[in-house]
């Protein structure tokens, strides 16, 4: 929340008390430090939580706030960029993207947490769409339509998989495993179709393999049906085999370097 717009919002302050409270947090470095902290602040949380704090209805405590100081707080958004996590030859209908929401809890305050925007819409999105119900800390609203609808545009792409004859080396971490779980399920597809594939391998890095080891099953599955297709996670907060300390995708590749030598060399 840039201090200039909580600046801005003084002069329309529904009482002198939230004058001086949001005067302060624009000009004093500590008072905005200790609030953010605290407060997970937007600029609609912040005009909610002056009106608490001033004893204020929230529908009639900033009805003097200009539209048009609205408008340029609330700037538009910028597009997300996601990875196709599909195959086009298995669903060229209908891709599928890769996003994980994650809390941050707030340091000041760790019963609160800040969510990404983008993915937050998206969970909610996705969980109304299945008739789920929504996480806690979660919303959406839904005024006119049964189902959510997102904005959606596919951008070209070079970023594509090898010949199927060629051998593939793929490292990622985290969510970056999007892209390479397509390659690995076009390229099982191929070989189900009796079409010759190279060997594949997949270095990804994770936390633990019990907190964030996305597709799991599914690569696991797909590697085991797919002929010198391995997979090879390395997760950063428990200790890797053959090693000391904890295990990094350096660490796994390392591990792998006599294969690793052969496929390039081959």
């Amino acid at each position: 929340m840039p201090r200039d717009t909580i600046q801005a919002l003084v002069q329309f302050a529904p009482s002198p008390s939230i004058g001086t409270f949001l005067e302060a947090l624009a000009k004093s470095d500590a008072a905005y430090l200790e609030f953010s902290q605290a407060n997970y602040m937007t600029f609609g949380r912040l005009l909610e939580s002056t009106a608490k704090k001033g004893g204020l209805p929230d529908e009639a405590a900033w009805q003097a706030l200009p539209l048009s100081l609205v408008v340029e707080a609330l700037r538009a958004l910028q597009s997300r960029l996601y990875s196709i996590s599909s195959s086009s030859m298995i669903s060229p209908k209908t891709p599928s993207i890769t996003a994980r929401v994650i809390k941050t809890p707030l340091s000041g305050a760790p019963d609160q947490s800040s969510q990404g925007l983008i993915s937050n819409h998206l969970r909610s999105a996705s969980l109304l769409a299945n008739s789920q119900a929504l996480l806690p800390g979660l919303s959406l609203a839904i005024t006119r339509d049964p189902l959510p609808r997102l904005h959606v545009s596919i951008r070209k792409s070079s970023f594509r998989p090898p010949a199927s004859t060629r051998h593939i080396i793929m490292v990622s971490a985290g969510t970056g495993v999007a892209p390479f779980r397509g390659f690995l399920l076009e390229r099982a597809r191929l070989y189900a179709m009796a079409r010759p594939v190279g060997y594949s391998l997949l270095f990804f890095s994770y936390r633990s393999p019990d907190e964030d080891y996305i597709y799991r099953e599914e690569l696991g599955s797909t590697a085991s049906t797919l002929p010198g297709a391995e997979v090879i996670p390395a997760f950063s907060r428990v200790k890797y085999d053959g090693k000391p300390g904890r295990g990094y995708v350096q660490d796994a590749i390392k591990a792998w370097t006599e294969e690793l030598c052969s496929m390039i060399l081959d």
